[in-house]
């Protein structure tokens, strides 16, 4: 058996366990920049407010309702996470981290006949630790789990655990799934689906094996028998290496200034450089984007890919080829929205040059970037940095609302009076 553990609502959810006075009352949570919704409570639901909408349409909507709404607090929000998945290894060797809010364990050595008490075990246990509500839901297969999660949430006699068991149990509940609910099925293929009128989940599983893998691959195929109580999809306890690393983000402003740009490419720079050693990584081409808004006439973007002389994961050497590619892409008199930088062709980390002509002392950088990422792990980021990894905050992204890191700054934990 297998039960996906879901976090309600969890940015919001991460809110109010350190402010209460946002319990039952309708929150937001906004996107980078302040720009759209990104997580709701339920009585911000109810009141229509939909995911992804933007920010400045629900203006009316917070004034008479008074909702309450925050910028997003991923070092928050990412430590709450890592608490819950640890919470989560008491209960299993075998846990899968799927999301931020999510996770997937095995319960094969849990007796059937527990596994509600089991999940209610660890829905109290993760609210008590964390203070986190979440919906649980148990079954077969990670599919099923899915489906059994998704009514846990809605359902009033489940209260936020149901295990799909009994064969009962689980035809009523593909009968009440819409085909849209299906785990890994998107838009296209729901629409197709309905088009053929399969509008619910008992009526997909129904259909021909072989029609299923013409028309949705063989991944549809792996969902329909996983929908059929036979697992298909395994859990994901190693991650394979990355393949590719980006970090972009929009300004929080247009910008005009190569500095100003330059400031927040070296700060992505630095980020991608902190993942690749982070997984033990090192690279030798990426790839500089700069681009205005889309929404103006004149819109420009312009890329370069480049190879550097040997792999590393020093951040130095690609401020240095990243600073060059920026100055051949960058037009003056332009209003720049966003930038980024993309590392490919990955590879495990090596202390042997990358050719002969490779003069770098290897040991000294390695030690450099120990210390500065030691450093900043205890600390936080950018108490120690390298130099062109400047504070300039006219690139910065609108966060005019974020909350306190409560739980990683020591000048921002929760004021007692």
């Amino acid at each position: 058996m297998i039960a996906l553990i879901d976090g309600n609502n969890f940015y919001v959810s991460c809110e109010r366990v350190f402010n209460p006075k946002l319990r039952n009352k309708p929150v937001v949570i906004l996107s980078n920049n302040d720009g759209a919704i990104v997580s709701r409570s339920n009585e911000a639901k109810a009141l229509g407010i939909k995911m992804g909408q933007p920010f400045f349409e629900i203006k009316e909507l917070i004034k008479k309702h008074d909702i309450k709404y925050f910028s997003s607090n991923y070092t928050l929000y990412g430590d709450i996470s890592s608490r819950i998945m640890k919470t989560l290894n008491q209960f299993s060797p075998e846990v899968e981290v799927y999301s931020i809010d999510e996770a997937f364990i095995d319960l094969s050595h849990v007796n059937c006949e527990k596994l509600n008490e089991f999940g209610w075990k660890m829905k109290n246990t993760i609210y008590q630790n964390t203070g986190i509500p979440c919906g649980i839901g148990i079954s077969f297969t990670k599919s099923l789990a899915k489906i059994a999660n998704k009514i846990a949430k809605k359902s009033i006699k489940a209260n936020g655990v149901l295990v799909l068991h009994e064969q009962r149990h689980i035809d009523l509940a593909l009968k009440m799934t819409e085909v849209g609910d299906i785990w890994g099925i998107g838009r296209r293929y729901a629409k197709k689906l309905k088009e053929n009128n399969i509008n619910f989940v008992n009526e997909f599983i129904e259909q021909d094996e072989f029609w299923i893998r013409k028309h949705f691959t063989i991944n549809g195929l792996n969902i329909l028998k996983e929908l059929r109580g036979i697992p298909c999809i395994e859990l994901e306890l190693f991650h394979e290496p990355k393949q590719s690393i980006t970090v972009s983000r929009s300004f929080g402003k247009s910008l005009t200034q190569f500095d100003d740009i330059y400031a927040a490419l070296a700060h992505h720079v630095g980020i991608a450089c902190r993942k690749l050693r982070k997984e033990n990584l090192e690279a030798q081409y990426f790839c500089t984007y700069l681009c205005t808004s889309y929404h103006k006439e004149d819109f420009y973007s312009d890329s370069l890919n480049v190879r550097m002389p040997y792999y590393s994961a020093y951040t130095p050497d690609f401020l240095k080829y990243a600073k060059a590619a920026l100055k051949k892409i960058f037009k003056e008199n332009k209003d720049y929205k966003k930038c980024g930088i993309l590392l490919f062709d990955l590879r495990e980390k090596s202390l042997i040059p990358s050719n002969l002509f490779d003069q770098r002392d290897l040991k000294k950088e390695n030690s450099i970037v120990s210390v500065v990422d030691k450093l900043n792990n205890l600390k936080g980021m950018s108490t120690i940095n390298f130099g062109d990894l400047f504070e300039n905050n006219e690139w910065k992204t609108k966060r005019c609302n974020v909350s306190n890191r409560y739980t990683t700054n020591w000048n921002e934990l929760v004021h007692i009076k």
